[in-house]
């Protein structure tokens, strides 16, 4: 019986047999036999919570806002805490989905970006390893995850998609190194400046979310900048441009005829140079503190990521790139930035130099030779897609200089 929950059975209510349930905030029932009007909707979640995200609100947020939800429409939670990093993975590659209770629906995070990041890498290892396919091989397409994911951010977020039902398939990147699967990102993977931040961030925990702040403080006067080779794949013919004026919505256009039949793949080109930031988008990457986003054109569910080249060099350079990103959403409009939409991207350091690790979706990978892959629409999230943010007025999509062969 799931948290809160007192009593549930069979009554006759007004000569009608109804399914009727007692919890905290009161009973509920209904009808036997009525048709559900949201068949999508979920009845038994996984949730899991890490008990030190969020500022270690993760608890109090899912108790207050998420769990009254869940027991008003019936939802069926069984709750896990998480104990050490890597334990979401483990959870969801050996939870029984098939319980006595019914089939589980789907899994809710509650968390930050490092609980979510090992929930969906252990529910493709799960998938992929059920059809016998080997995840370590970046040559092999990854399959679609059986369960919907939904997100609780740690902070504060909506609950009312994952109540309903709504749901939305997006890509996931796989990251390779040296023969092995490194990690999966959702959102971007990012070498030179991001990663620097990150791996910069972890001497200043004690500070809690202003670390980022100091740490990019610290990037800019630093100044980095590294030297190495890219290898990129096209799509064959892409569905959209990094500088097309519609961008990703609720309903997109892209993302539908991407659904039905994926971009295939088309030539490699390679190039050299010095960059400070190289940061491959899978999403837009919007938030509060970039609401244009670090790609503003790039889609949920395109097959392809945008490939995000920043010159290295004067300091001017990393500081316009940052503000622009953050403030008026052009930032791919500078001379010293490159946009490329591609299906795969393969990076190789200069032999001699100094070297940055990657930021993979908040995690920090130290390889710096990797190759990213994306599959389209692998990953199926409790959300209705790209939606308007109050306030929000038409514009056109910034200029970008966006490549292609």
């Amino acid at each position: 019986m799931s948290e809160g929950m007192h009593l549930q059975g069979t009554f006759y209510i007004l000569n009608k047999r109804c399914k009727v349930t007692l919890t905290d905030e009161g009973i509920s029932w209904e009808p036997e036999g009525t048709p559900d009007r949201l068949p999508q909707r979920p009845r038994h979640l996984l949730v899991i919570i890490n008990p030190v995200g969020g500022r270690k609100r993760a608890h109090l947020i899912y108790a207050r806002k998420v769990a009254p939800l869940f027991r008003r429409a019936a939802i069926q939670a069984h709750l896990v805490q998480t104990e050490y990093q890597g334990h979401g993975r483990e959870l969801v590659e050996k939870y029984a989905f098939d319980r006595g209770d019914g089939r589980l629906d789907g899994v809710v995070v509650v968390g930050g970006d490092g609980l979510v990041n090992e929930v969906v890498t252990g529910l493709l290892l799960r998938a992929a390893s059920e059809v016998g396919v080997d995840a370590h091989d970046p040559e092999t397409a990854l399959p679609p995850t059986m369960l919907r994911v939904g997100i609780i951010p740690g902070e504060d977020g909506r609950e009312d998609p994952l109540v309903v039902g709504d749901s939305r398939s997006v890509d996931v990147a796989s990251v390779h190194a040296k023969g092995q699967l490194q990690g999966v990102a959702t959102t971007m993977v990012s070498y030179g400046y991001f990663g620097d931040l990150l791996q910069s961030s972890e001497r200043w925990r004690k500070l809690g979310p202003s670390r980022y702040i100091v740490s990019g403080v610290l990037q800019v006067i630093r100044n980095r900048s590294y030297e190495g080779q890219v290898k990129v794949r096209y799509p064959a013919t892409p569905l959209a441009q990094p500088d097309d004026a519609k961008t990703c919505s609720q309903h997109c256009g892209v993302c539908a005829k991407a659904a039905r039949s994926s971009p295939l793949p088309g030539e490699w080109h390679q190039f050299s140079g010095r960059w400070s930031v190289l940061t491959s988008a899978v999403a837009s990457c919007s938030c509060r503190l970039t609401p244009h986003g670090v790609s503003p054109s790039a889609h949920l569910g395109d097959g392809c990521t945008d490939l995000i080249l920043v010159s290295g060099g004067s300091r001017f350079r990393i500081l316009s790139y940052l503000y622009r990103t953050s403030c008026t959403g052009n930032s791919l409009s500078l001379n010293h930035v490159d946009v490329h939409r591609v299906q795969e991207v393969q990076f190789l350091p200069k032999t001699s130099g100094p070297k940055s690790s990657w930021n993979c979706d908040g995690e920090q990978l130290s390889e710096p030779a990797l190759t990213i892959r994306i599959h389209c629409q692998r990953l199926k999230l409790f959300c209705r897609g790209v939606e308007k943010r109050t306030g929000d007025s038409p514009k056109s999509a910034p200029k970008t200089k966006s490549a292609s062969p």
